[in-house]
């Protein structure tokens, strides 16, 4: 089917920010999809991001963009996820969209009843899952026995913080956009931790708000039956990245969470190895590949996942006090 431009999908992409343009440089490696439409409310912004990217249709309405898809990307402010999102499932249109999927529980659910209701292809671009360092660290966790203890760990110091803290109009720290550390950042803890261990026994989380009424920075101590994993996120520091998994025969690093390349084997008995494989410089192409390969069958992704993450994210969120309008 992937032999030709006409026989691939053709994505339209909301947001012109710089994770719309890795994915517009992703979809055009991956042999099954290509950037066809961008969306703005600017008709000149989304014409400089097309002539850029390649792109053939500009829209300045989401009907334009509904018209001329195949599939959506949605890469706007977290509170626009759901409406944004359920406008096109609702039409039967799959929709692939970044992360966080949505504001709250109470969002999602929405959004994957819109999904089923309408046999559209649904999924969280969560692009670590598909790409081969994350692969392989799956693959050698049996080789550390045990798992005992673990963190996940990603701060970033946001570029907009200072201008935030001067005053200026910048939406990075607002409540209106459901944004903050924990949604921005601790996303990308959580979602391995539930995706390799399942749903922990308790959750306890603190954090530190900034003016806007988010957090800037948290940490969440999730505990299982007879181990413990720790997350830690910030967007008002910059420090560890990675991941850290100890067994009782061995532990095993990982470089970066959002994005990990390089993933590193040190056993009690003294062996140590240290992989690299090959990886994609776009390398959000994989989870591009694998949502091409799910809107074949149809489905959402990691349903269960999903909710899971959600309903730990409210009760993280309701520990350090961060309320949303999108919550009301």
């Amino acid at each position: 089917m992937w032999k030709d431009g006409m026989n691939m999908i053709r994505f339209g992409l909301i947001g012109t920010s710089e994770i719309s343009t890795k994915m517009a440089k992703a979809l055009t490696k991956c042999p099954k999809t290509t950037p066809w439409a961008i969306y703005s409310r600017s008709r000149a912004k989304g014409l400089e991001f097309a002539k850029k990217y390649g792109i053939s249709q500009v829209c300045t309405t989401l009907d334009e963009l509904a018209e001329c898809s195949d599939a959506i990307y949605i890469a706007s402010p977290n509170s626009l996820h759901c409406a944004q999102s359920r406008f096109f499932l609702e039409r039967g249109i799959p929709v692939l969209c970044e992360k966080p999927l949505g504001s709250n529980e109470k969002e999602i659910v929405s959004m994957l009843e819109s999904a089923k209701r309408n046999k559209a292809a649904f999924a969280e671009a969560y692009k670590s899952k598909w790409m081969p360092a994350y692969r392989l660290m799956r693959e050698l966790l049996p080789q550390i026995g045990r798992i005992r203890n673990a963190r996940f760990d990603f701060c970033k110091y946001s570029t907009r913080y200072d201008a935030h803290m001067r005053g200026e109009d910048v939406n990075t720290f607002r409540a209106e956009f459901s944004n903050g550390a924990l949604l921005d950042l601790g996303v990308y803890c959580l979602y391995p931790v539930l995706e390799l261990f399942g749903e922990p026994k308790s959750v306890t989380g603190s954090g530190i708000l900034v003016p806007g009424g988010v957090d800037g920075l948290g940490a969440a101590i999730l505990t299982y039956d007879d181990f413990m994993v720790t997350l830690n996120y910030s967007k008002v520091s910059e420090g560890a990245r990675g991941a850290e998994i100890q067994g009782e025969k061995g532990t095993i690093f990982v470089d970066a969470i959002s994005s990990p390349r390089i993933v590193e084997l040190a056993l009690l008995s003294g062996k140590r190895r240290v992989f690299a494989p090959e990886t994609a410089e776009e390398d959000m192409l994989y989870e591009c590949d694998a949502f091409a390969d799910l809107m074949m069958c149809g489905g959402i992704q990691d349903e269960e996942r999903i909710l899971t993450a959600f309903r730990i994210l409210d009760q993280l969120r309701a520990q350090v006090g961060i309320v949303y309008p999108a919550d009301q």
